[in-house]
């Protein structure tokens, strides 16, 4: 129970001293926009793009996970 609820607290903490979901999202959609500018080009390995897309699609599912810690317009 103690471990549970200092999760619950390292996970408050991340969104109110580093990134906001949004911000995440954000970053996320840079990151991919430079990923298919990579491919379009043939600047990339088939297997460096599964790589980097199983990196991405595990990004946005810890981003739907965390999303309900995330603070809420008005919170401190």
């Amino acid at each position: 129970m103690i471990a549970e609820a200092e999760n619950v607290e390292a996970i408050r903490d991340f969104f109110t001293q580093w990134w906001s979901v949004d911000e995440l999202h954000e970053t996320a959609a840079k990151a991919t926009l430079t990923i298919l500018s990579l491919i379009k080009r043939h600047q990339i390995t088939d297997a460096e793009v599964q790589e980097l897309e199983e990196l991405m699609q595990q990004y946005m599912m810890m981003i739907d996970t965390i999303k309900p810690f995330a603070r809420k317009e008005g919170d401190v």
